[in-house]
């Protein structure tokens, strides 16, 4: 999954690092529960890290202390991707329950709910500039949403299969769809 990209999980432990040189890894010890099923996003800075999981909601801790410091909710089944706006300012919450939901990690509060989609979301990822969040899911389909009101703008349609990730790599939000 697209936001998914930034640990990995192993028995209820989370190693969380950069890359390069000297750069140190910190492994964080949870219960099982907290990390099963789990995908991860950071923020852009790198200060926080979010976790989904099979729990319905996702956890946001702070990498310097290894803290959680809020708890986010409104799925009605489990979280499959997560990604942090470019400035960090709102988090995209895919889930099982076809919805993509709009947090403001500041305050935990529900910004909107994204319900176009008739199948599970497998993938969110901002637009560079953050004025575009695309979504995917298991059918294939591929929503682009307009976040100055969050009205969907295009919907794609390609070949096929599952949306193993969407990616867009400048402000003009071309969309790469991997299945």
């Amino acid at each position: 999954a697209g936001g998914g990209r930034g640990g990995a999980r192993v028995r209820g432990v989370v190693v969380v690092g950069g890359r390069g040189r000297g750069r140190k890894l910190q492994r964080w010890a949870a219960a099982s529960d907290t990390w099963r099923a789990t995908r991860l996003g950071f923020s852009a800075k790198g200060d926080r890290l979010a976790s989904g999981c099979k729990g319905k909601v996702v956890r946001l801790w702070d990498v310097n202390t290894r803290a959680e410091v809020a708890v986010l909710r409104g799925h009605l089944d489990e979280v499959n991707d997560i990604a942090f706006s470019p400035d960090g300012s709102i988090i995209a919450v895919g889930g099982e329950d076809n919805s993509v939901m709009i947090f403001d990690p500041a305050s935990g509060e529900v910004i909107t709910r994204l319900e176009n989609h008739l199948y599970p979301i497998s993938a969110v990822t901002w637009s560079a500039d953050g004025k575009w969040l695309a979504s995917g899911d298991w059918s294939g389909l591929v929503r682009l949403w307009d976040t100055s009101n969050w009205s969907e703008s295009h919907v794609y349609t390609p070949a096929g299969s599952v949306v193993d990730y969407v990616q867009s790599d400048s402000n003009a939000m071309p969309v790469t769809v991997g299945t």
